[in-house]
């Protein structure tokens, strides 16, 4: 047996379950108080970091432009899931729709007022 074997199924299992928290999360929160505890949680988690090992000034211009790109996808990406594009094909979080969202749809997930801005 490869000795990191045992480390990688244990962060195979940790990711699992992270990953169903975060459904479980999403689907009873929403999306804004799931966003929410979710920056929250971030912040808690790496704050001591941040002021236990401050960045030097080389590592921040790198840190910054994938800040703004990540944003930029999440702003890409919340815009069509609003305006209703990712349900023609796999949803924004990887996945494949249901049967409904597939053969266009409207699945228990649409927000209420989802039909007035594809009207506009």
């Amino acid at each position: 047996m490869h000795p990191r074997l045992p480390l990688a199924l244990f962060a195979l299992i940790v990711w699992s379950g992270q990953r169903l928290l975060s459904k479980v999360a999403l689907s009873s929160l929403g999306t804004e108080k799931f966003y929410l505890l979710s920056a929250v949680v971030s912040l808690i988690t790496y704050t001591p970091y941040l002021l236990f090992r401050p960045p030097g000034p080389s590592e921040l211009p790198p840190a910054l432009g994938l800040a703004c790109l990540m944003a930029i996808t999440f702003g890409v990406n919340h815009r069509g899931d609003s305006a209703g594009t990712s349900r023609r094909g796999v949803t924004a979080d990887g996945t494949e729709p249901g049967p409904d969202r597939a053969a266009g749809g409207h699945g228990p997930e649409r927000a209420v007022g989802m039909d007035r801005i594809e009207e506009e």
